[in-house]
């Protein structure tokens, strides 16, 4: 957000002009000024003026990068005053050592000096005050319709994304897979078939609780996405290898529901079903400084590898994390010979 007053050209000829104004008003009230102090005076109008000038320039960026949903209210209050402190000071004395060595030796303004500086001290702090004021309400105005806006986005993501997972609960494909698995097993292995059935019906399960819900514990995703695998386990058998890691203080890490899922789809689909070897998928949650680092990774045989999507898994997965987080750091990918791998950093502060 650019500065308020100096954002379009109109605004800021009509700040520019506003100052003028004061320098006048400043110069010709009180009305019954010596005529010994006209030139005195108007000088330092003139200072006091440019310098209030710059500093509601400044100030309005130093309020701005000091975010203050960031700050407790002891730290912005200190912050504040001290700033205020500064100003004023600022504000008074240089202005002060400026005429001093313009109208060096002057006893008028010397006397002119002691008895104005209460006024001058007076109207520097309401001035302050009053910028102050003015540029946290244009923050806190800002700040509110971008959050309507983003929840109002995240809304209809939300929307679009269980739209999206009761389209990929309900998948034939993967369905009718599944089931044709598990209709050979019958023959061969009753009590594996069994297995499979109560796995289908448990990841089905999950995955409806998890549609209903827009943010869970990453130990519920991570549940979610072992059902999903040990039905793709019964599938592809030895072709397929898992191995999950997840530290202990990463569990408790609340996280958008169904987040990993079209990742490790997106594994599972160009890894395992491309590919003629045995293919390794490695899911890892590790704690880090303010962060949960997840590393979904697997090997691939680059000869067979060819993309066939249009990455919008990958894609609605960014967007999900920028809009939950309001960052647009936290996915990665890293591709080399014969290995894909997405890490995504979730903030736990």
């Amino acid at each position: 957000m650019n500065h308020p007053f100096l954002d379009k050209p109109i605004k800021a000829f009509v700040y520019t002009i506003f100052w003028i104004a004061a320098i006048f008003v400043c110069q010709f009230f009180p009305f019954a000024n010596p005529p010994e102090l006209f030139e005195i005076r108007l000088t330092e109008n003139i200072l006091l003026c440019f310098i209030q000038y710059a500093i509601s320039i400044g100030l309005w960026y130093v309020i701005k990068y000091n975010r203050i949903e960031e700050k407790k209210i002891s730290q912005l209050l200190s912050t504040i005053i001290f700033l205020g402190i500064g100003s004023v000071l600022f504000w008074i004395f240089f202005t002060h050592f400026m005429i001093s060595i313009i109208f060096e030796k002057n006893q008028n303004y010397i006397s002119y000096f002691a008895e104005s500086i209460k006024n001058k001290t007076l109207t520097s702090i309401i001035l302050y005050s009053t910028f102050t004021l003015t540029f946290y309400l244009i923050i806190y105005y800002h700040n509110f319709k971008e959050n309507i806006i983003r929840q109002n986005q995240l809304m209809l993501q939300l929307k679009q994304q269980e739209l999206a997972q009761l389209k990929a609960q309900i998948n034939p494909h993967f369905l009718f897979n599944s089931l044709n698995s598990i209709s050979y097993m019958v023959y061969d292995n009753q009590e594996k078939a069994h297995e499979a059935i109560i796995k289908l019906s448990e990841y089905f399960r999950l995955s409806l609780q998890s549609s209903a819900q827009s943010i869970h514990l990453l130990e519920k995703e991570i549940e979610n996405a072992e059902k999903y695998l040990e039905i793709e386990k019964y599938r592809f058998e030895n072709k397929l290898e898992i191995k999950i890691e997840v530290d202990e203080l990463c569990k408790n890490v609340r996280v958008p529901a169904m987040i990993l899922q079209p990742i490790i789809e997106n594994a599972v689909k160009h890894g395992v079903y491309e590919s003629s070897n045995p293919i390794f998928l490695q899911i890892t949650a590790k704690n880090a400084v303010d962060q949960c680092i997840i590393t979904i990774k697997n090997n691939f045989e680059e000869s067979l590898s060819k993309p066939k999507g249009n990455g919008l898994g990958l894609k609605n997965t960014a967007e999900r994390l920028s809009l939950h987080y309001l960052r647009n750091d936290l996915l990665s990918i890293e591709k080399t010979e014969n290995q894909f791998k997405v890490t995504i950093a979730i903030p736990t502060k």
